[in-house]
């Protein structure tokens, strides 16, 4: 098992056995398009669904997966190097209040979409996108 994969598989470890909630999740990490890794952790935080802060910061362009469209409970968003493609059930982040893009890899309509979908939203930061 490579080291990156025993990096994941004790963050992914570590989330699943913890049993309070889990109000702020941060991951900061060299990821690419294909990393399941990171994928599965979403999937764990979505089920969860109590994650209000959630700040990735990836090296290298990362998309994010359908999971991550289903934390609705988000107040804070921060994304760093992401690829954002909506899904057509996607109603938006309705407790969203701040929201931090940076070099975001997002389509004009959907990044409208986006913000249209973010009725509280009171801090807008976007850098290069």
């Amino acid at each position: 098992m490579t080291r990156r994969c025993k990096l994941f598989y004790a963050i992914y470890q570590v989330t699943i056995m913890h049993e309070g909630l889990i109000h702020e999740f941060s991951l900061s990490m060299r990821a690419d398009g294909s990393c399941v890794e990171i994928d599965h952790i979403l999937i764990l935080l979505s089920r969860k669904n109590t994650v209000k802060i959630l700040k990735l910061d990836f090296i290298g362009k990362y998309k994010l997966p359908v999971s991550f469209f289903s934390l609705h409970q988000l107040t804070d968003l921060y994304l760093n190097d992401c690829a954002i493609d909506h899904q057509p059930s996607f109603n938006g982040f309705g407790g969203l209040t701040t929201l931090h893009l940076q070099e975001i890899h997002i389509c004009v309509k959907e990044l409208m979409r986006l913000l249209l979908s973010c009725p509280l939203l009171k801090r807008l930061a976007i850098v290069s996108l």
